[in-house]
């Protein structure tokens, strides 16, 4: 920073020298870091657009290179690291030091020459500075397996083999020459380590989040449980974490729609009992996590997968039926295990809940492919050796293409599909699977189109598998149908009276008076 006096900066700089407020925030050591306010009062953030997004790794990249240490070699190690004052490494044009200028007291005024915590250029000069940085890194490396992976100003480096120690001392020895200066306390890593909130076993390539992490979410969902009832800004705030633990957890995503959904048509300052529903999920990810699921095996490459069955549903009027056959083998309909069911309002009544059937026919797709799953269940000891035991990946394909990204990404709030796709996500979570559904033309998918008009040409009858969708022991199936009509006619209320009161302006002027959650109770 340079101290100038304050009539010599307004005349090189003139409406150009903005003096933002500072301050300071409380870090976990006791020390504080001081905050450039660029955005409040005198408005140079919300001005500033930038031209490119900045895109860093997550849980989709560590899973990545876990799966490709499998094929490269079986001893990997890792380590993570943390860069010092990153934000003020990238210098600042002399002609807009005046638009990061502060003041104490006095005459004088400091103007920042680099960047600073509270200005939005500091982070994305930062990210092109440290990229060009990381490509020379990777250069140096030649054609070593070597990753390195930056998160802002968090590095996580991985490396497989004999060498790997060296090939990662090489990379910060490399790095400190160029001027990078490294926070040395703040490294640690090995073959188990926590990174960006991330817990890593390399050893067994799993990914999830830490104990500690996953203890805190048991202890508030057995709070909420016992409570009965929750404070919404709170639970906002914890279904944040949920998500965050959730990226690399996919088998629990499912389980947070109707959870978004709920929060997001109740007000925000109030304290309302939880719904049946909401019980049951919580109760759910609860049991898992206390079981010991806090961590997800990366599974095996997605050029592996097979096609293993294919599915379809029809719904015309009263006409409904769904179907499936086993491709895995053969593609011989005559030798191929097959399934062909009708559903009514005796054994599916929420079908028809919606009024005409077909306004639901994406949920009946999904609920064919969960029948595939049931109705074909997977050897694992017939999986090839390149994959792992932990996490066999099964494929399908249907010709509704929305829900090929509801199965990809195993999220959405609409009612009744997330109930489907729970009991999918809980069902691949049982077995240690992983559903891999692609999108198939109408005109390729014949076989199974037929199955759902009711023609069995071509099918074995002995080859046939019955799905009894009424009696069939769903994991959670049938009590987040029952509960979740409920829940949802009370999210649909909520969001008419979210809308009446957004249009006769009853939210007043909101005051905080207490500290965040965050601050109240970190979640370490």
């Amino acid at each position: 920073m340079r101290e100038v006096l304050e009539v010599d900066a307004r005349k090189e700089y003139g409406s150009n020298l903005l003096i933002a407020p500072i301050g300071a925030i409380e870090k976990a050591d006791a020390s504080f870091r001081v905050i450039h306010d660029g955005t409040h009062k005198v408005q140079v953030n919300p001005r500033i657009r930038a031209r490119d997004q900045h895109k860093c790794p997550g849980t989709g990249e560590l899973k990545t290179v876990m799966r490709s240490s499998m094929k490269a070699c079986k001893s990997v190690f890792g380590l993570t690291g943390d860069v010092k004052r990153a934000h003020r490494l990238p210098r600042v044009w002399q002609a807009e030091w005046g638009l990061q200028a502060c003041k104490l007291s006095g005459d004088t005024v400091w103007l920042n020459e680099v960047g600073t915590f509270g200005m939005g250029p500091a982070a994305y000069h930062w990210a092109r500075e440290s990229g060009g940085m990381g490509r020379a890194c990777l250069y140096l490396m030649q054609n070593r397996w070597f990753y390195q992976l930056l998160y802002a100003d968090d590095f996580n480096w991985i490396s497989t083999g004999a060498f790997a120690v060296d090939d990662i001392v090489l990379a910060i020895f490399f790095l400190c020459i160029l001027g990078v200066p490294m926070s040395w306390k703040k490294f640690h890593g090995g073959l188990q380590y926590e990174w960006v909130g991330y817990w890593s076993d390399l050893r067994h390539r799993r990914l999830g989040i830490s104990e500690g992490r996953a203890d805190w979410l048991v202890r508030w969902m057995s709070k909420a449980l016992v409570a009965g009832s929750v404070c919404i800004e709170e639970f906002k705030s914890v279904l944040g974490r949920m998500g965050f633990a959730m990226r690399a957890l996919e088998t629990f995503r499912p389980f947070l729609g109707p959870l978004y959904a709920w929060s997001s048509a109740v007000p925000v300052r109030t304290f309302l009992p939880l719904p049946v529903m909401i019980r049951l999920i919580l109760i759910y990810l609860k049991g898992r996590l206390k079981e010991g699921s806090r961590t997800a095996p990366c599974g095996c490459s997605q050029g592996l997968t097979k096609e293993h069955f294919r599915a379809d549903a029809k719904a015309e009027g009263e006409d409904v039926r769904i179907g499936g056959w086993e491709c895995l083998d053969s593609d011989d309909v005559g030798t191929a295990r097959w399934f062909s069911e009708t559903i009514t309002r005796a054994n599916a009544p929420w079908v028809f809940e919606a009024g005409e059937p077909f306004r639901t026919i994406a949920t009946l797709e999904l609920l064919a492919t969960l029948c595939c799953l049931v109705a074909f269940p997977r050897d694992s000891s017939i999986a090839r050796p390149e994959e792992p035991r932990a996490l066999l990946t099964l494929g399908g394909s249907t010709d509704n293409l929305g829900n090929k990204f509801v199965v990809s990404k195993l999220q959405t709030t609409k009612y009744p599909l997330v109930c489907v796709l729970m009991e999918i996500a809980a069902l691949m979570h049982q077995a240690g699977e992983s559903l891999d559904l692609q999108w198939v033309p109408r005109l390729q998918n014949i076989e199974a189109d037929q199955l759902t008009n009711g023609d069995f040409r071509g099918f074995d009858p002995a080859n046939r598998v019955r799905v009894d969708i009424s009696k069939h022991r769903w994991v959670v199936l049938n009590s987040m149908l029952q509960q979740g009509r409920a829940l949802y006619s009370v999210i649909r209320e909520g969001r008419i009276e979210s809308s009446k009161r957004k249009l006769d302006k009853f939210a007043g002027p909101t005051f905080k008076n207490q500290k965040s959650f965050r601050e109240r109770d970190p979640w370490q």
